[in-house]
Protein backbone atom coordinates (compact mmCIF):
# COMPACT_ATOMS: atom_id res chain seq x y z
CA UNK A 1 0.00 0.00 0.00
CA UNK A 2 1.23 3.27 -0.84
CA UNK A 3 0.75 6.50 0.92
CA UNK A 4 -0.68 9.28 -0.98
CA UNK A 5 1.44 12.53 -1.76
CA UNK A 6 0.31 15.48 0.48
CA UNK A 7 -0.81 18.69 -1.62
CA UNK A 8 -0.41 22.15 0.18
CA UNK A 9 -2.96 23.82 -0.36
CA UNK A 10 -1.23 27.35 0.96
CA UNK A 11 2.12 28.03 1.15
CA UNK A 12 3.93 27.63 4.14
CA UNK A 13 4.46 30.56 6.07
CA UNK A 14 8.43 32.38 6.09
CA UNK A 15 10.37 31.04 8.23
CA UNK A 16 11.12 34.00 10.49
CA UNK A 17 7.20 34.06 11.02
CA UNK A 18 7.43 31.01 12.32
CA UNK A 19 7.43 30.43 16.63
CA UNK A 20 10.37 29.33 17.65
CA UNK A 21 8.92 26.99 20.23
CA UNK A 22 7.13 25.24 17.03
CA UNK A 23 10.86 24.66 15.07
CA UNK A 24 12.24 23.64 18.38
CA UNK A 25 9.36 21.03 18.67
CA UNK A 26 9.93 20.36 14.67
CA UNK A 27 13.64 19.03 15.81
CA UNK A 28 12.51 17.29 18.88
CA UNK A 29 9.99 15.07 16.73
CA UNK A 30 13.13 14.50 13.90
CA UNK A 31 14.96 13.53 16.48
CA UNK A 32 13.45 11.03 18.13
CA UNK A 33 12.28 9.33 14.74
CA UNK A 34 16.13 9.57 14.28
CA UNK A 35 16.44 7.62 17.41
CA UNK A 36 13.93 5.08 16.47
CA UNK A 37 15.04 4.40 13.28
CA UNK A 38 18.67 4.20 14.54
CA UNK A 39 17.20 1.23 16.72
CA UNK A 40 14.91 -0.58 14.20
CA UNK A 41 18.79 -0.21 12.04
CA UNK A 42 20.49 -2.17 14.97
CA UNK A 43 17.85 -4.57 15.78
CA UNK A 44 16.91 -5.66 12.31
CA UNK A 45 17.47 -9.11 10.43
CA UNK A 46 19.82 -9.79 8.06
CA UNK A 47 17.26 -9.60 5.23
CA UNK A 48 15.96 -6.42 6.36
CA UNK A 49 19.30 -4.21 7.66
CA UNK A 50 19.61 -2.33 4.08
CA UNK A 51 16.27 -0.80 4.35
CA UNK A 52 16.37 -0.19 8.04
CA UNK A 53 19.44 2.01 6.96
CA UNK A 54 18.15 3.93 4.45
CA UNK A 55 15.33 5.09 6.91
CA UNK A 56 17.95 5.87 9.66
CA UNK A 57 19.73 7.83 6.73
CA UNK A 58 16.74 9.73 6.10
CA UNK A 59 14.99 10.16 9.10
CA UNK A 60 19.21 11.57 10.10
CA UNK A 61 19.06 14.00 7.10
CA UNK A 62 15.52 15.33 8.38
CA UNK A 63 16.84 15.81 12.25
CA UNK A 64 19.84 17.76 10.58
CA UNK A 65 17.48 19.87 8.31
CA UNK A 66 15.27 20.75 11.11
CA UNK A 67 18.47 21.25 13.52
CA UNK A 68 20.08 23.84 10.89
CA UNK A 69 16.45 25.94 10.31
CA UNK A 70 15.68 25.99 13.75
CA UNK A 71 19.99 27.49 14.89
CA UNK A 72 19.82 29.47 11.73
CA UNK A 73 16.44 30.78 12.29
CA UNK A 74 16.34 31.53 16.16
CA UNK A 75 20.16 33.51 14.95
CA UNK A 76 18.33 35.82 12.74
CA UNK A 77 15.39 36.35 14.82
CA UNK A 78 18.11 37.05 18.07
CA UNK A 79 20.44 39.41 15.25
CA UNK A 80 17.19 41.19 14.05
CA UNK A 81 16.06 41.69 17.51
CA UNK A 82 19.50 42.98 18.64
CA UNK A 83 19.43 45.44 15.92
CA UNK A 84 16.31 47.30 16.91
CA UNK A 85 17.86 47.55 20.25
CA UNK A 86 20.12 49.28 19.90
Amino acid sequence: MSAEPTTLTEPAPPLERVAPEALADAWASARADSADAYRRWCGAIRGERRGAYAAYLAAADREDVAQDVFLTTTRDTERAADDHAS
